[in-house]
């Protein structure tokens, strides 16, 4: 649901009488944020453009920087840009809280850490994420390294600027053995590609 707010069409399969106030209040919650940020990203002039153009609305990661050999080596299937202004994160794998994010070039405010700026390229570790969250980041325009023309972000300080090292291929990690639910996700402290196992049970 989390990640289905970022898309451009929005709905829910379910009644709102099967499900619980918590959910309920999410779902309000993510409508709003549908129908301000992510449409008013979606129908900007901008994105017009790119779309009359034959651009899709929704991007991969590397599309700010394509170039950039540590982003296709890092083979990331779990990020993408709303045109170029929404970088979106979620987790996709049951019962994971944490996942590695990889900022493109530019400063990015980070809507669930009070808004703190990142400078990218960068990769965020180890970036905590809680089930009724989704992590994403609205792409700012610096003038003069200082100013900035979105009044809804206030100025935080950068992060350290920081390009991660490049490395050429992709090491695939198949020795763990699989459980009964397995996630595969991106390690980019080991540069591997592995399982991340779900323990349902406990023998």
């Amino acid at each position: 649901m989390q990640m289905a707010a970022f898309f451009p069409a929005f709905k829910f399969s379910w009644a709102p009488w099967s499900q619980s106030e918590d959910a309920l209040n999410q779902a309000k919650n993510l409508s709003l944020l549908h129908s301000t940020l992510v449409m008013s990203t979606i129908q900007s002039e901008k994105v017009a453009r790119d779309v009359g153009a034959g651009l899709p609305i929704l991007r991969p990661a590397w599309w700010l920087d394509p170039a950039n050999q540590t982003v296709h080596a890092m083979g990331l299937k779990d990020e993408f840009l709303v045109g170029d202004e929404l970088l979106v994160a979620p987790i996709l794998c049951e019962g994971v809280t944490v996942r590695d994010i990889y900022v493109p070039p530019g400063v990015w405010g980070d809507r669930l850490k009070n808004n703190i700026l990142v400078q990218g390229p960068k990769i965020l570790y180890n970036y905590r994420i809680e089930l009724n969250e989704v992590a994403y980041f609205v792409r700012m325009k610096v003038y003069n390294g200082k100013e900035l023309d979105n009044p809804m972000m206030p100025v935080r300080p950068l992060a350290t600027a920081q390009r991660p090292p490049l490395f050429p291929e992709v090491i695939i990690d198949n020795t763990q053995k699989r459980t009964n639910k397995t996630c595969q996700h991106y390690d980019a402290r080991t540069r591997s590609t592995a399982l991340r196992h779900i323990v349902t049970s406990s023998n």
